[in-house]
């Protein structure tokens, strides 16, 4: 039985020193404050399971889900828990992606830039005609 004092001496600390999974890159790049990741795969259907590897920051937390992880091609993330010394628990999740999602996220994102742009300048020359027309209806009247 723990009393409040041994609990208060114990670490909370229950973030991960580093993250990996083997033969994919994290996104975004690993640091100990993000608890959400993304790695992309080329055939989903054929990845039958992954090589995570993490360590602990503080030796006295406990870590589960690494190793040789075992997954289905329907499954969408894996989750990594990090238990602190005072029993406080952090979850990593990695989400599972289809490389082909990446590229489309990646031409939706410039189709939206590119269409931002082009409004951008619509109503520019809109303002410079007003202004054009407004100059010359004073030059008019004068």
């Amino acid at each position: 039985d723990e009393t409040a004092n041994e609990y208060v001496w114990k670490s909370a600390n229950n973030y991960l020193k580093s993250l990996s999974v083997e033969g994919y890159n994290l996104e975004p790049e690993f640091i100990r404050e993000n608890d959400k990741y993304t790695i992309y795969v080329k055939d989903r259907s054929n990845v039958t399971s992954l090589n995570i590897t993490a360590e602990t920051d503080d030796e006295n937390a406990k870590v589960e889900g690494t190793g040789q992880v075992e997954i289905t091609p329907e499954q969408k993330l894996v989750t990594i828990q990090v238990t602190a010394e005072n029993g406080n628990l952090k979850v990593y999740t990695i989400n599972i992606e289809d490389e082909e999602n990446k590229d489309n996220s990646a031409s939706i994102s410039t189709d939206v830039i590119v269409g931002i742009g082009l409004v951008v300048i619509i109503i520019l020359f809109g303002i410079i005609i007003a202004i054009n027309k407004k100059k010359s209806g004073k030059k008019l009247n004068k």
